[in-house]
């Protein structure tokens, strides 16, 4: 829901931002941008592109707190019923790199 609304604001805050490049090359003047639609126009990027930023940030950390509370929710239900910690098939080399155990 949050996604959707943050790209809802972008996209009226671009759509405004090309509205008035259109009505500049059409040959509207300072003032005439001050009658009708056009104060709103001109208004929306300046509220809407910080309100997205915003959200970008609510955004990012509800999903690390989300991606953090479901790691540590496996890593306890994990260790919780006992099974062992699964041992390594890999082995170092000496270059520091590791690689898969040959099966011999």
């Amino acid at each position: 829901m949050l996604a959707v609304m943050l790209v809802a604001i972008v996209f009226l805050s671009i759509l405004s931002f090309v509205a008035i490049i259109v009505g500049t090359a059409t040959g509207l003047e300072r003032g005439d941008f001050q009658n009708g639609l056009w104060p709103v126009i001109s208004f929306l990027p300046l509220i809407g592109l910080p309100i997205a930023f915003l959200m970008v940030l609510t955004l990012l950390i509800v999903g690390f707190t989300r991606r953090g509370r479901e790691n540590r929710a496996s890593a306890t239900s994990g260790s919780a019923a006992g099974k062992p910690a699964a041992a390594s098939t890999a082995r170092r080399t000496p270059g520091g790199s590791t690689r898969p155990r040959s099966s011999r």
